[in-house]
């Protein structure tokens, strides 16, 4: 009701990649078409199909100002430590000097930073009001295994690859769960650093805010 009065105010609506439903046996693009079995729903399909329920909505709202952002992976030193996700359980095991035990499966991963996420949602209040999706990215999508060599050599960390381990995916198993539709481009959106990076970061900041 507030956009359709205000119709220079942007309405930005955070959603997610899971919108495009599927496997993701590859990165998404900007010609992937969502992927949702109806007739046999999942229970990891609900997230998706929410999403999917709110964009749809968005766009039979043309004439409104309405940004969907399509979050793949975020970081942030400020995040809750406590959840249950890749780069979280990585720094518990650095806090707690642990073993990181984890699956010989090599994911794929987009992390965008708050700096870069930071410069989406500037792009957007700057450019002329729109209404469209616009997809998550950094420079660079990273793997799990080159993340942990990584945090090996910069943080110590130790990591066993274990083919028992137990991996919680709570919208489905995603082995390229990224996106390379560039589309934010366009609205002047650059991003300054590649996933590996802008983690190497955030991270090397919670370690020293939190005086671990």
């Amino acid at each position: 009701d507030y956009v359709r009065c205000h119709k220079e105010t942007k309405y930005i609506f955070l959603s997610s990649g899971a919108v495009y439903g599927g496997k993701y046996e590859e990165p998404v693009n900007e010609n992937t078409v969502a992927m949702i079995d109806i007739n046999n729903l999942d229970s990891t399909d609900w997230y998706t199909v929410a999403k999917l329920y709110a964009e749809a909505k968005h766009r039979s709202l043309s004439d409104l100002p309405i940004v969907d952002i399509r979050v793949f992976n975020y970081f942030s030193h400020t995040q809750n430590m406590d959840a249950r996700f890749l780069i979280t359980d990585i720094v518990r095991a650095i806090k707690n000097k642990e073993v990181f035990k984890t699956s010989a499966e090599n994911i794929v991963r987009d992390f965008i930073t708050p700096p870069d996420f930071y410069r989406l949602i500037q792009a957007i209040i700057d450019y002329s009001p729109i209404n469209l999706a616009l997809d998550c990215y950094t420079k660079a999508s990273v793997s799990k295994l080159d993340l942990l060599a990584n945090f090996e050599s910069k943080f110590g960390v130790q990591y066993k690859i274990n083919k028992s381990v137990d991996i919680i995916n709570a919208t489905g198993a995603k082995l390229n769960y990224y996106s390379v539709n560039k589309a934010a481009g366009v609205i002047g959106y650059s991003p300054a650093y590649g996933s590996l990076d802008g983690v190497l970061q955030e991270i090397s900041n919670v370690i020293v805010k939190r005086s671990w």
